[in-house]
């Protein structure tokens, strides 16, 4: 059974689903999932403002690290990627900052973020965190089409200041070469479409 959103009912809900941004299913991708983000109305609609949204994030992850279900470092993680997200903030995330689909058929600034994040890499969270600055750039240039070019600049150039931190960290041994050519090569290919 689902909810009005299309998200599961049951079982133990991690923040993902109980505070939902997207409908998430298993229904074009079986073993990986689909991520079908919602779109503004619905999540302007659902979290009025951004203190809501990191609010209702961190009330289920703390009441899941209190029932046993999530390790606490897990649920600071959870919450720290709320407050550095855009929603709740009224905020619309077009194709270059949207959680759709996959690099490099979809390029965009919370994928970017996520993969980074992902990868674990040691002080890779000042690139997440300048991949972050780009995401709400980019979608304050989709909310309000008369800055849409300053916007999309000032995200390119955020994107820059993340290549340059990618060649530090990989200098400074935190990261293998070939880690370092895969986000280089995903933040190029994303600044440049925001230069077009």
């Amino acid at each position: 059974m689902r909810n009005a959103l299309g998200n599961i009912l049951g079982g133990i809900q991690l923040a993902e689903i109980a505070v939902p941004v997207a409908k998430e299913t298993g229904e074009l991708c079986g073993l990986g999932g689909t991520h079908l983000p919602f779109d503004a109305a619905t999540l302007n609609k659902l979290y009025p403002t951004h203190d809501d949204y990191v609010g209702k994030v961190t009330t289920v992850s703390n009441a899941l690290v209190k029932a046993g279900f999530l390790l606490k470092d897990d649920a600071t993680q959870t919450i720290d990627r709320a407050k550095r997200s855009i929603y709740g903030m009224q905020l619309t995330c077009g194709p270059l900052c949207a959680d759709v689909r996959q690099f490099p058929s979809n390029p965009s600034s919370m994928l970017l973020a996520n993969q980074t994040e992902y990868l674990v890499i040691k002080d890779g969270m000042s690139l997440v965190k300048i991949a972050d600055e780009a995401t709400k750039l980019i979608a304050e240039g989709y909310t309000d089409t008369a800055k849409t070019k300053a916007k999309f600049t000032a995200a390119a150039a955020k994107l820059d200041a993340y290549i340059a931190r990618t060649k530090e960290l990989r200098a400074s041994a935190n990261m293998p070469p070939e880690t370092e050519l895969l986000l280089v090569n995903q933040a190029t290919t994303l600044r440049d479409l925001l230069k077009k």
